[in-house]
């Protein structure tokens, strides 16, 4: 059992968060390439000039080849204490975008309980542009669905007590439906690296640099599977953070809009809840 002196508190991790975030800024700076503050990150910019104060991740997005320039680069020249992670290369790894974390910490979170040790972590999301005919939208979005349902079945063997029930009721449906798949079942001890990898395959077939969208290769039920208008991502100013300046889109005021409708107002008391962390340590 670990001792109390090693629990991380909550006054302790927005500043560790925001660490992390300092290095890939520096690492960036260092390469040349960009990044920008995305979903409640940019939500936390803009109404709170910095972290919201229930929220416990950091998110933000990069255009696909910068992207692939930080998942080759960042582990050779970044400090030690942090490290990116991907399918690419750390095993059974289950999500389709990369973490960057600090390797003094451990954390658990409250949905998902992977099987390798990982600590406080940046959340990043590769921004492919994507052509899609207006005819194939549905289409685009239905197959989408599979892959996030698949998600969800091949998680089932990481999720902890209720969460299950959420995974298996995934199954349930996803089975009941069909799809381009097949049967459902047999992804409940698929590895998520190679259902990973298989999303890959599908959006680079959608991948055109005169693409009219975005897709932010996070897979979720809400904004359309988070396809964004490709002017969205054209031009960048900087906004406060806390104590350090990031980019942020240009138009975060439509952005914002369409993921969280208006977005100045807080949720209620009752919803002012982080979504990830159910406890961090210091190792």
């Amino acid at each position: 059992m670990k001792s109390k002196k090693n629990i991380i508190s909550n006054s302790e991790v927005h500043p560790l968060i925001l660490s992390i975030a300092k290095e890939l800024k520096r690492v960036c700076d260092l390469l040349g390439i960009g990044f920008f503050l995305m979903y409640g990150t940019l939500l936390g910019a803009v109404r709170h000039g910095g972290f919201i104060p229930w929220d416990d991740d950091f998110d933000v997005g990069m255009l696909s080849h910068d992207y692939e320039i930080l998942l080759s680069e960042f582990n050779k020249i970044a400090d030690k204490r942090y490290r990116l992670i991907h399918y690419t290369n750390t095993e059974k790894y289950i999500w389709p975008y990369a973490k960057i974390i600090d390797t003094c910490t451990s954390m658990y979170e409250k949905t998902l309980k992977p099987p390798f040790d990982y600590g406080l972590f940046v959340d990043i999301f590769p921004f492919y542009r994507v052509d899609i005919k207006k005819e194939k939208t549905d289409d685009f979005r239905k197959r989408l669905l599979s892959f996030y349902r698949i998600n969800m079945i091949s998680d089932f063997q990481f999720a902890p007590g209720i969460w299950k029930i959420a995974n298996l009721w995934n199954l349930l449906l996803y089975t009941k439906e069909g799809s381009l798949e097949g049967n459902g079942f047999k992804y409940l001890k698929t590895s998520p690296c190679e259902i990973n990898k298989k999303l890959f395959d599908f959006i680079a077939k959608y991948i055109s640099n005169g693409g009219r969208s975005y897709f932010s290769g996070f897979l979720d039920l809400a904004n359309d599977f988070r396809l964004y208008k490709a002017n969205y991502f054209e031009d960048f100013v900087t906004m406060k953070f806390e104590d350090t300046e990031f980019l942020v889109p240009k138009c975060f005021d439509e952005i914002l809009t369409n993921d969280f409708g208006d977005y100045m107002i807080p949720p209620p008391e009752k919803a002012r809840k982080g979504g990830h962390i159910e406890n961090a340590e210091w190792k």
